[in-house]
């Protein structure tokens, strides 16, 4: 008679298992449809007709990772994406992804990803101004291969030790 219990329980893990990980899809799903306007753990649980704290418990069961933590990827994925086009502003940026105020958009951003918002676009921009100088200098070291620039540019500063 044992063996027929365990069986049983595992069918219940199995099945147990599978309904989080339906959980975990529909939740990734909706947060996919809705991260520009709700960053509320609370909002998606009601979408799921769970309770947050045990939205929270699967999310974080399956993939290690804090629902908030989910929703809070997508956000600032979405805000480089924006910031990196150009297009618009980060107060556009900022209304676009439903934060009441700029400030509050910055500290979000900086919290995230660990630098302002306009520190990032200076990043970003810095890393793109690189190609042409390195092109430049490819061009002074007579080719014009970018991993043959690298070389040249060591010999450089080798030479000038």
């Amino acid at each position: 008679m044992l063996p027929i219990v365990l069986k049983e329980e595992e069918s219940r893990s199995k099945y147990s298992h599978t309904r989080q990980e339906e959980i975990f899809q529909r939740f990734i799903g909706e947060v996919e449809k809705h991260y520009r306007k709700e960053r509320s753990v609370k909002f998606y649980a009601d979408l799921l007709c769970i309770s947050p704290k045990y939205l929270s418990t699967v999310i974080y069961k399956i993939s290690q990772q804090l629902a908030g933590e989910w929703i809070d990827a997508y956000v600032i994925l979405e805000a480089k994406t924006l910031l990196k086009s150009g297009r618009l502003t980060i107060q556009q940026i900022s209304e676009q992804l439903n934060f009441s105020n700029q400030s509050f958009f910055g500290k979000f951003f900086k919290r995230c990803a660990g630098m302002s918002p306009k520190e990032y676009i200076n990043s970003w921009l810095g890393y793109q101004t690189l190609e042409p100088a390195t092109e430049i200098y490819a061009e002074l070291c007579g080719t014009s291969f970018l991993h043959e620039s690298f070389v040249c540019l060591l010999y450089t500063s080798d030479a000038a030790d």
